[in-house]
């Protein structure tokens, strides 16, 4: 159907035909202004529409508030019939029960829709009394889900037409329902999880496109610069050293490289690149991109680490934020990089080498994953998804069509606390009802973690009692003052040491997933949970079929050893350097088995640490002690008076010459 807008229409693109690269407010269209007030909101251009090629579509997640009007719209007095045609896929209910919202002239009208629903005439008579850009109609979503809105009607009427005390809707023009029936080859849309077939060619229930994502095109290794044939940074030098790719590598004294043109790393995981530094300890690193949508500071990729001294290969995940680790923004916007930036600082301690800078895919989990295997990563819609994993968030209902998804569930909110790992830092605290999963009946295997990483600031996970329940066998978890000594303080009385890891001493035991068997005979299974605020902080659920016990036994085998590799690559483990030199023990040392010797005490002793005694002497009280950089070294004093006078008192003052 081709869109049309009717003569007395004020409203500009009132079919939403104008789209427009996405601006810093988030804005997608020409002609339609809006805003996002909190939580996890956006505007879309989406080509399911009801006329001509596209629509406006809001997508809400955690706690969202946004709403979108036309851009400039000044009505004057009078009275206006508003007609839109709005379109609702899996829309739940948020903060203080507000689902869908209408304003005109000043007057908030909450509509109350939600669930789905597809494309209803919306109509409303309302009278503007002041000529302000606020007479405009808007459109807000309020809750998790989608709303999509096209073609919107603004006239004016005459003052013998009555007014609408709250908006009018028509009937349902279709519903949402798949165009045909499902049959071989069946697979799932990217974006909603809404089965499909793919010679549809776009999602019944979203409109996204079924064709191969993004991420199945273009080469599995892409490289960006390798410098054989130049240097396309700006900064640093070509040299014949460390290369890892050819003969030659850029190397980087001081400062900074960059390197500006546009770049496309849609369907890549990984930006990796070949290093070498001379360093004697870990080189600081600063990592910067910049993408269409940057305007400072807070809206570019500011990315910190280290390069450990040696050689190696730098990864840093292509699902980057902008603004810093602490202060999280959007998310890069991978389709648009403009800019990339490697810094070491004004004063580094050795230079750093640069080759093979590539785009990397991982496809490491299309090997583990089986028929059978559901495996949701929990947290907000931003937050980064682990391999072989499907993204679950608030916003996505339990459905026939989709075939899993929340029932029944209430939820605290959602969080992404930035670390340990991409499964288990980000999660949902659900407070009541659970996940439901349509499965064929028989015995499956079911494993949860709902222990919460702790914030990035150091809050901690507490609760009095919670509930897991599968099918109805229920894993209660309960927690005092011991349990919480007990889980927080399990390491206060032992020391690290140099042969452990990290990952294994400290986080796999800080999450005791809930793992059971249980038995399905209605065609459904439901993982439902009960606790207050903190109590379920679901990051992972995972199901197979009892009878594939092996393969799902490898599959977390896989799980555990992405989890590592992710802690080790985001915390790099560097060994202390030992300082001093071994000395030669006295044979009263040699007797008592060990030598006794001191570090200023805001300094660590670690232990490989020995002492650097460059003079001694037989006397403790003639010994000028003075550390530099962890070696220390013994000064013999010579004593001398010196007299002084300070106010009506004298003072006697030793005056030390020090001779190494």
């Amino acid at each position: 159907m081709a869109p049309a807008r009717a003569a007395g229409n004020l409203v500009p693109d009132p079919s939403f035909e104008e789209p427009m690269e996405r601006d810093r407010w988030g804005h997608v269209f020409a002609h339609w202004s809006g805003w996002i007030y909190e939580g996890e909101c956006e505007f879309r251009v989406s080509d399911l529409a009801r006329t001509g090629g596209h629509s406006l579509l809001l997508v809400g997640g955690n706690q969202p508030k946004i709403r979108a009007w036309p851009r400039k719209l000044v009505l004057e007095p009078g009275r206006y019939r508003v007609v839109a045609h709005l379109r609702g896929l899996d829309i739940g209910t948020g903060r203080w029960n507000q689902t869908t919202e209408f304003m005109f002239a000043g007057v908030y009208l909450p509509l109350g829709r939600n669930g789905t629903f597809g494309w209803t005439r919306l109509t409303y008579v309302g009278e503007v009394k002041e000529p302000t850009e606020g007479t405009c109609p808007s459109f807000g979503l309020m809750a998790p889900g989608r709303l999509w809105v096209d073609d919107v009607t603004v006239e004016k009427v005459g003052d013998d037409t009555a007014l609408t005390p709250v908006p009018v809707f028509g009937a349902e023009e279709a519903p949402i329902a798949p165009p045909g029936p499902f049959g071989a080859g069946a697979a799932r849309c990217p974006d909603c999880g809404y089965r499909a077939m793919p010679a549809w060619g776009s999602c019944y229930a979203c409109g996204a496109a079924l064709a191969a994502r993004p991420a199945a095109s273009g080469p599995p290794v892409r490289v960006i610069a390798s410098f054989e044939d130049g240097n396309p940074f700006d900064g640093g030098v070509v040299v014949s050293a460390h290369a890892t790719d050819g003969a030659k590598a850029l190397r980087i004294d001081r400062g900074y490289a960059s390197m500006d043109g546009p770049q496309d790393w849609t369907g890549y995981d990984w930006i990796k690149v070949d290093v070498h530094t001379d360093a004697d300890r870990p080189l600081k690193l600063y990592f910067e991109v910049r993408d269409t949508e940057t305007r400072d500071y807070w809206t570019r990729v500011n990315y910190t680490t280290v390069v450990p001294p040696g050689s190696g290969t730098l990864a840093i995940p292509a699902a980057l934020y902008v603004g810093e680790k602490s202060r999280p923004g959007r998310p890069l916007n991978r389709r648009g990089i403009t800019r990339i930036v490697f810094s070491i600082g004004a004063d580094p301690p050795a230079p750093l080498f640069l080759d093979r800078l590539r785009l990397e895919r991982d496809t490491s989990a299309e090997a583990v994953r089986f028929e059978g295997l559901w495996a949701f990563d929990l947290g907000t819609r931003t937050s980064p998804v682990m391999e072989g994993f499907t993204p679950l968030d608030m916003s996505c209902a339990y459905t026939a069509g989709r075939g899993y998804g929340w029932k029944n569930a209430r939820f605290w909110r959602a969080f992404d606390a930035l670390q340990p790992d991409p499964l288990y830092q980000d999660f949902i605290c659900v407070e009541a009802g659970g996940l439901a999963i349509d499965v064929p009946n028989g015995r499956y295997r079911v494993i949860v973690n709902m222990d919460s990483p702790s914030g990035y600031w150091g809050e901690v996970q507490r609760y009095r009692r919670r509930v897991l329940r599968v099918e109805g066998r229920e894993l209660v978890d309960t927690m005092d003052l011991e349990a919480f000594m007990r889980r927080y303080y399990r390491s206060w009385d032992r020391d690290d040491l140099p042969a452990e890891n990290a990952f294994d001493t400290y986080q796999l035991p800080y999450f005791a997933e809930k793992d059971c068997t249980v038995d399905v005979d209605d065609g459904q299974l439901n993982v439902e949970f009960e606790g207050a605020n903190w109590a379920c902080c679901v990051s992972a659920v995972i199901v197979f079929p009892a009878e594939r016990d092996a393969q799902g036994d490898a599959f977390l085998d896989f799980v555990r050893a992405r989890r590592r590799f992710h802690f080790d690559n985001a915390f790099k483990r560097v060994l202390h350097s030992p300082s001093g030199v071994p000395p030669v023990p006295s044979p009263e040392e040699r007797r008592r088995g060990y030598i006794v010797f001191a570090r200023d005490w805001m300094e660590d002793v670690f232990d490989n640490d020995m002492p650097c005694l460059l003079y001694t002497s037989d006397a403790a009280d003639d010994l000028l002690c003075v550390d530099l950089g962890g070696r220390r070294i013994i000064k013999k004093k010579n004593k001398q008076t010196k007299k002084f006078r300070f106010g009506n008192r004298n003072f006697t003052r030793q005056k030390r010459n020090e001779q190494s």
